[in-house]
């Protein structure tokens, strides 16, 4: 099991996403979440299922952000698939 301090920059994107922050905090944390990952992933010790689980989050919120800065979604269908992707 993930200790906290291993994945608080994911929780702290929740956060900065559900607080409906600006783009740049939400990139810049994002940012931040994929190196936390690259370290977490290199850990002998992090179980590959962990691993897998935080890239599919990661890799979700990663293209709904850019779909929805692209105008492909709405804020709202943003809203929903970053609901459901937290709740995994």
């Amino acid at each position: 099991m993930l200790s906290k301090p291993r994945i608080s920059k994911l929780r702290e994107l929740a956060s900065l996403m559900e607080d409906g922050k600006t783009n740049d905090d939400i990139h810049k944390c994002l940012e931040l979440c994929w190196e936390e990952f690259y370290e977490i992933e290199r850990d002998e010790d992090t179980p590959s299922e962990v691993c897998q689980k935080t890239r599919t989050v990661l890799e979700e919120i990663t293209v709904a952000l850019e779909a929805l800065e692209a105008g492909a979604i709405t804020v709202k269908e943003f809203n929903r698939i970053k609901t459901k992707v937290f709740e995994k």
